[in-house]
């Protein structure tokens, strides 16, 4: 148990390093910091005098398997004092339930070699995709999947692809879904590419600010006759058996359920060799030795499903969120307030893309709405709002 908290510890101190680990500005605030703790505790007991520079050497040379073996015995040798070792576990539980992210790494990951070119992916993608064409498209079906989108650059489009590909993939009848994309923009690049692929394909013209809130109402306007509507972010890949989980999962008495429990942020070369394995029968979970990436606990803006009447009832998304950032949570606090959610025992796996803006000067975009209550909301998701 020691060697695995120093192990833990290590990895922690060796992020701390990590300027592209720091995904959010919340996550370098709220983890980071806890990181840089870490790292001073094993600068003041690992009696390594140059422990820093090691540190960065690691961060900067991750293939360097056999420098990390040696640095992780030398610590594990030299970190023996009981209280010093409860102190980094107490850091680690800090990470694992209140900061909720914890950096992860599979013994095999310095094995992979480099990601392939993003144009390769997309290739790839295109092609594994090109059997799930459907011939005949649902126009109802009990869960309507929503996938709304912008596309600011190929690898906004290649982790669309990679979630398509995914849900085709699922275990679960294709009678029991439809497919809806949004695609949310100045002007529809993406109709050729896209809708062989989903059962509804909507352009919704908007010159300005991505508002994800709207284009999520726009496909629960769409998917309104549907039971269930599960909202997908176009990043996520989850395992096979997640749609038919949540299928089963509501019963007289749910309302809403969050299907995933861990949220695994990939970093680009961990994305590059999981798109390889999204065709495959393979497990996602047996790949986890070969990936890197943060681990995230009790979140909720990946991925959530709502009946759909609960959905009206609430007035589905706050329109009013423009940009980036904290729809998701608006949203989960007025339906949890509403009905009765149940959380799924599962994982997902979010691929890697550059960063939104989601601050400007440390302020988040949409913050003068926090905690305010939605107004009425009758009227949502009307396809001209940014374009009458």
């Amino acid at each position: 148990m020691n060697d695995i908290i120093i192990k833990q510890a290590l990895l922690c101190a060796r992020t701390y390093f990590d300027e592209s680990s720091k995904i959010s500005p919340s996550m370098a605030n709220r983890v980071h910091i806890v990181f840089e703790e870490i790292f001073n505790i094993l600068l003041r007991v690992s009696g390594i005098s140059d422990l820093e520079q090691k540190l960065k050497h690691l961060n900067e040379h991750m293939q360097d398997v056999e420098f990390k073996e040696n640095l992780t015995k030398q610590l594990i040798s030299n970190i023996t004092d009981m209280k010093e070792i409860a102190l980094l576990n107490q850091h680690l539980k800090y990470l694992a339930e209140f900061g909720r992210i914890l950096p992860f790494e599979g013994p095999s990951y310095y094995e992979l070699s480099e990601p392939n070119k993003i144009d390769d992916q997309i290739h790839f993608l295109k092609e594994s995709l090109i059997k799930h064409k459907l011939v005949k498209k649902s126009t109802t079906a009990p869960i309507a999947i929503i996938l709304p989108f912008r596309i600011a650059n190929k690898f906004r489009l290649r982790n669309l692809l990679s979630s398509l590909l995914g849900i085709h993939n699922s275990f679960i009848d294709k009678s029991k879904y439809s497919i809806i994309a949004v695609n949310q923009d100045a002007e529809d690049c993406y109709e050729d590419v896209i809708s062989d692929y989903v059962d509804h394909y909507i352009f919704a013209k908007n010159e300005t600010a991505y508002n994800v809130s709207w284009a999520r109402n726009i496909g629960a306007v769409c998917g309104r006759e549907s039971e269930i509507l599960l909202f997908w972010d176009i990043d996520i890949v989850a395992p096979r058996e997640l749609i038919n989980k949540i299928y089963e999962s509501f019963d007289d008495s749910i309302g809403c359920v969050v299907p995933y429990t861990s949220g695994i942020n990939l970093n680009e070369r961990s994305t590059s060799y999981f798109i390889e394995h999204i065709p495959s029968t393979i497990a996602y979970n047996s790949l986890m030795d070969n990936l890197n990436g943060q681990v995230m606990h009790e979140v909720y803006g990946f991925m959530i499903a709502v009946r759909s009447n609960e959905y009206f009832k609430i007035g589905g998304f706050d329109e009013r969120y423009e940009g980036w950032g904290d729809e998701d949570n608006d949203f989960y606090s007025r339906i949890y307030a509403s009905t009765k959610i149940r959380r799924l025992n599962l994982p997902i796996y979010h691929l890697d893309h550059p960063r939104p803006l989601m601050r400007i000067e440390g302020e988040k975009l949409n913050r003068n709405l926090i905690n305010d209550p939605i107004s009425e909301q009758d009227n949502i998701g009307v396809l001209n709002k940014y374009s009458s």
